[in-house]
């Protein structure tokens, strides 16, 4: 008979769910499991994964992403197990937890569901372990934040549940999704998650109608898992806000009843969705900040070089047309800030070569536009230089100090290096090089720990005198030498003074997050391509889109060489958007490691006759991808 089934939905977290499904069958106990994987519609290689390295895991294939609730719901007929564990694919199991639950579920038949202490990448608590219930005031309480003033407060903090200690065991109203232990005839009695939650208060919903059935919900600390939230939803986005607070409204709406319903659900309605919408523009309006302070700075400069101009060498402050100068100089600030964005000024990790070429090229358009301008909305040639020149000082100044906010060091290429710890064998640290290198992660390995090798620093037993003695940034664990439990214990006990990542137990990925307010990031042996950057992605857009232009306004010329009339319209979808000029898609080879773009007007063009140096003539194309590569490519298409 099957012990435990584990529920898991996947979309596009491949690395994630793998390190997931190790972490489970080291967590065993002897118990016997079914791991049931239900996939929507993932563009990743998570299937392939599933289908080679855990062929015994049933996995159902979506076409369409259905959702957490539906996916979830697709498993109640394969489950065989007496009970069934509700599970994110983003979470690492202790080696206890599945054998603790199962015990403490069987001393106890009155419990209808429980969950375990959730620690997140940074081996910070997570609140959202235990839970109440989203009532009109506890959820005001957490909207407006009065929660954080009064947290042990089962009043004021009723959302988190605030009374109850972290680590005591307790009855609690809401219990996690992302993990969720339970006996498999309560969740198929209950028919498993409300439909009508798309992402966010299923947990909530289904844990009000377990209590409701006369069950018991408990908060199980005893054992541990680490959770790395939200890896499924890589941004706030408007269907995640929508998703989030609006589960909040179909929750009240469902349970609420009498006055609360007819009266306050309406005003309460209004007060979620301002929530909602204001919780969006501030997410929206913070990844520009950056370059609205720039816009504003340099409009400004230029503003006081133009009054300065006009007081000391014309005499006259209203000498200069106000309004056409001023809507010439906001149209050149624009300019300057809309490529150095293109060029990846504002992203965590820039070039410098990158940033001192968009400012060549937008002060060469400035240049030009100024050049066709009509006379009334020319002024002096000085004001143009000068403004260029003050332009490129503001985005000096703002970038030092962009610097000094994020790292704590002001220049213009500021290089942190941190030192990184790993408990784990010599050939992990052989791996854990060769990741760092290859994804660029700026981490120098002073060193490593274990009880079985000689050349290592000292044992595990010796870490704390380790940190005392040498400071470190990093610590970096080995599943392949070392259990999930321990790792936990440490992360919790040593808190959020170190950043954590654990190396898979195969060492082709590492996992990582380094606050406990960022998502988790993966690090592969396939990942480290330049075209897959950001800013790299936005240069590749831009030079689709200017020279598809340049292709359409010489294409009768283009049309007597090489190009042919379906190319033109292959060019149009470029420059909109819906292809990319060089593409290595079109190539005869495997490409489902490498990063996904868009299908190419043109395809790449290497001077190799065998399959294997074309791949590698692709992968180099993609690992040090740059607008020069793009080019040699297309010209070597068209002529």
């Amino acid at each position: 008979m099957v012990d435990i089934s584990i529920v898991i939905v996947n979309y596009n977290v491949q690395f994630f769910l793998r390190q997931c499904l190790n972490s489970i069958f080291k967590s065993s106990g002897g118990l016997e499991l079914e791991v049931i994987v239900i996939d929507n519609a993932s563009t990743d290689e998570s299937c392939a994964m599933l289908i080679e390295n855990f062929p015994h895991v049933r996995l159902i294939q979506n076409k369409e992403n259905l959702g957490f609730s539906a996916a979830n719901n697709q498993a109640i007929e394969f489950i065989r197990g007496e009970y069934t564990l509700i599970l994110n694919p983003d979470t690492l199991l202790s080696e206890d937890t599945l054998f603790a639950c199962f015990q403490y579920m069987t001393a106890n038949p009155s419990v209808g569901a429980m969950g375990v202490k959730m620690l997140d990448g940074a081996g910070n608590f997570h609140k959202e372990s235990k839970r109440g219930y989203p009532s009109m005031w506890a959820s005001l309480c957490r909207m407006s934040g009065l929660y954080t003033l009064f947290p042990k407060s089962k009043t004021f903090n009723g959302y988190y549940q605030g009374h109850i200690q972290e680590d005591q065991i307790a009855e609690t109203e809401v219990l996690c999704g992302a993990f969720m232990f339970m006996p498999s005839k309560v969740f198929k009695e209950l028919d498993g998650f409300d439909e009508a939650f798309f992402m966010y208060g299923e947990d909530i919903d289904l844990s009000y109608r377990i209590a409701n059935s006369g069950y018991k919900l408990m908060y199980y600390p005893l054992s541990s898992i680490i959770h790395y939230k939200g890896e499924s939803r890589r941004s706030v986005d408007s269907r995640y806000v929508k998703s989030f607070y609006g589960s909040m409204h179909i929750f009240l709406r469902k349970h609420s009843k009498g006055f609360l319903q007819n009266s306050l659900l309406p005003v309460f309605s209004i007060l979620i969705a301002f929530k909602a919408g204001y919780t969006y523009l501030a997410n929206t309006l913070k990844n520009f900040i950056g370059p609205i302070l720039d816009l504003i700075l340099i409009c400004l400069s230029q503003l006081l070089i133009k009054d300065a101009w006009e007081r000391f060498y014309f005499n006259d402050v209203t000498y200069y047309n106000e309004r056409n100068v001023l809507l010439v100089i906001v149209c050149f600030s624009i300019i300057f800030v809309l490529v150095q964005y293109l060029a990846g000024k504002y992203d965590e990790k820039y070039s410098l070569k990158n940033l001192s070429l968009g400012y060549i090229i937008s002060a060469l358009i400035v240049f030009l536009i100024y050049a066709i301008l009509p006379p009334e909305l020319r002024f002096s040639r000085v004001l143009i230089i000068a403004g260029s020149i003050v332009s490129l000082l503001v985005l000096i100044v703002t970038l030092s100090v962009q610097n000094y906010l994020r790292k704590g060091k002001l220049g213009l290429n500021v290089v942190t290096s941190k030192s990184a710890l790993l408990i784990g064998s010599e050939e992990s640290a052989k791996s854990l090089a060769i990741l760092a290198q290859g994804n660029k992660l700026g981490s120098n390995l002073i060193g490593y720990l274990n009880d079985f090798d000689s050349s290592a620093m000292g044992k595990r037993s010796n870490l704390n005198d380790v940190l005392l003695e040498i400071p470190i940034d990093e610590i970096v664990f080995s599943a392949k030498d070392i259990d999930y439990k321990f790792m936990q214990e440490k992360m919790a006990k040593l808190g959020s003074r170190y950043e954590y990542k654990i190396l898979s137990e195969d060492s082709m990925s590492l996992l990582s997050s380094n606050f406990a307010n960022k998502k988790g990031s993966i690090y592969t042996i396939q990942t480290g391509f330049n075209i897959d950057e950001p800013v790299n992605r936005r240069l590749k857009r831009g030079f689709d889109f200017i020279f598809g232009l340049l292709l359409l306004v010489f294409s009768p010329i283009l049309l007597m060489r090489k190009m042919k009339f379906p190319d033109l319209l292959n060019i149009c979808k470029a420059v909109i958007g819906t292809r990319t000029l060089v593409s290595y898609e079109q190539n005869n080879i495997d490409f489902s490691n490498f990063p996904k773009i868009k299908k190419g007007v043109f395809k790449l063009r290497s001077e190799f006759n065998n399959i294997e140096q074309e791949e590698l003539f692709c992968i180099n194309f993609a690992k040090n991808h740059s607008v020069y590569l793009e080019l040699e490519q297309l010209l070597k298409a068209i002529f």
